[in-house]
């Protein structure tokens, strides 16, 4: 009798105790954000009335792509390749049609990322009317932790608020560093929150106006810097990264959350199932 009673108490302590192993062990830790799958702060910017930009960061250097289309099923999308391998990634998606849904998913080496099957989504803009500002260009330098050496590939993130209190804030544009660490932004570019219209400069030229540059290095770290902008063609300032591969405060538009366990519904069904075989067992000794 003993043996029946204790036996399947044993069974159902084991199994749980395993289960809640392999949860605590296949689990993505909070404190190591870039483990979180192997695609991490995924975001969209640069829409316009013919494209967009997609950049996203993984925890080890790979090539990268992006397949979209207008169709939700997939069929007749086109894939655009960054081919450089490393830990940062942004594919420039154009030749787009004006005010149009697309969907999209985003490759990592051999990962796909498809919004747990539902596809990203973006909406191109309008066709800005009127006369577009005058060429405007800007740059920021990127370096590495307590260094002046400039990082490669790095992704530079950039905002403009026209000054005064409530001023309206540009869309977020985005560019790549080049080998010595430099991305060069041209404000004429810049479009509304909205995407459909332009981002004038202020009145008398763009020098002066609130900007935040955000960088992400991969796994050189992160940074950030709060100026205004410079005269034409300047160099407005410098992003120094962190060295450690945290979040940084920018809208993510699909990342998966580090603290998801996708081992929790196993020890929930293991923990019924053994539950269930202590009853079944009870009813048989009772039977018997």
């Amino acid at each position: 009798m003993k043996h029946w009673v204790h036996g399947p108490r044993r069974l159902m302590t084991v199994t749980v105790l395993a289960l809640l192993l392999v949860s605590l062990v296949g689990t993505p830790s909070s404190a190591a954000p870039l483990q979180q799958g192997t695609i991490y702060r995924p975001h969209i910017t640069d829409v316009r009335q013919n494209q967009f930009v997609v950049s996203w960061v993984t925890d080890s250097p790979c090539t990268a792509s992006v397949t979209y289309g207008t169709t939700l099923d997939g069929t007749g999308w086109l894939t655009v390749t960054d081919s450089v391998n490393t830990t940062t990634h942004y594919v420039a998606v154009t030749g787009l049609t004006a005010s149009t849904p697309y969907y999209f998913d985003t490759v990592s080496g051999t990962t796909v990322d498809d919004h747990l099957g539902a596809h990203y989504t973006v909406t191109t803009g309008q066709a800005p009317t009127g006369f577009p500002p005058s060429n405007y260009t800007q740059g920021v330098r990127v370096y590495y932790f307590e260094t002046t050496t400039g990082v490669p590939n790095a992704i530079t993130y950039l905002q403009v608020q026209h000054a005064g209190a409530g001023g309206a804030v540009s869309q977020m544009a985005s560019a790549r560093t080049n080998a010595s660490g430099q991305a060069l932004y041209n404000l004429a570019n810049l479009r509304t929150a909205d995407n459909n219209s332009y981002f004038y400069p202020g009145t008398g030229g763009a020098a002066g106006e609130p900007i935040t540059i955000t960088a992400q290095g991969g796994i050189a770290g992160n940074g950030q810097l709060i100026t205004v902008t410079g005269n034409l063609g300047t160099v407005i300032g410098i992003v120094t990264l962190d060295g450690s591969p945290t979040a940084v405060g920018l809208v993510s538009f699909g990342a998966h959350s580090p603290a998801t366990n996708p081992a929790l519904p196993l020890v929930a069904v293991g923990l019924v199932g053994s539950l269930g075989l202590l009853v079944w067992r009870r009813k048989q000794i009772a039977r018997g």
